[in-house]
């Protein structure tokens, strides 16, 4: 896979290091509270973020807004939105990428990726908010 090499360049393009917990898993430091890890797989390699609490004011509206995403794909990427095992965070999971060849398609991958976590961050924040 080329995973190593395509985060040798992202490396290089960001001047920083992306340190895994296990060798050929890179964590990527997106935000304060946010971390995107990639690693290798079987299909070529997963994406995976926890996205945000799960929102307390009005959370069967919110869940309902990820259930409807995953059905029909909207404002997912492709990904599959989850919870963590205490259900008390929403995550993005992707996994592909075995065509990926060139580093500026798996770029594209990850800023997508990234794009729906900021998605659905916005909308736990909108769905917390009051309405007016």
């Amino acid at each position: 896979m080329l995973l190593k090499q395509f985060m040798t360049q992202l490396k290089e393009e960001m001047g920083q290091e992306f340190a895994g917990t296990e060798p050929g898993t890179y964590a990527i430091p997106y935000d304060d509270n946010t971390e995107v890890t990639i690693a290798e797989s079987p299909q070529g390699m997963v994406l995976h973020c926890d996205i945000c609490p799960i929102p307390e004011d009005h959370n069967e509206a919110f869940l309902s807004d990820a259930l409807y995403g995953n059905l029909f794909g909207q404002g997912t990427g492709g990904a599959v939105l989850g919870l963590s095992g205490d259900h008390s965070t929403l995550t993005l999971h992707w996994e592909g990428g075995s065509d990926l060849t060139e580093y500026r398609h798996f770029k594209a991958v990850l800023e997508d990726f990234l794009n729906t976590v900021d998605f659905w961050k916005a909308e736990a924040l909108n769905t917390s908010e009051p309405k007016k």
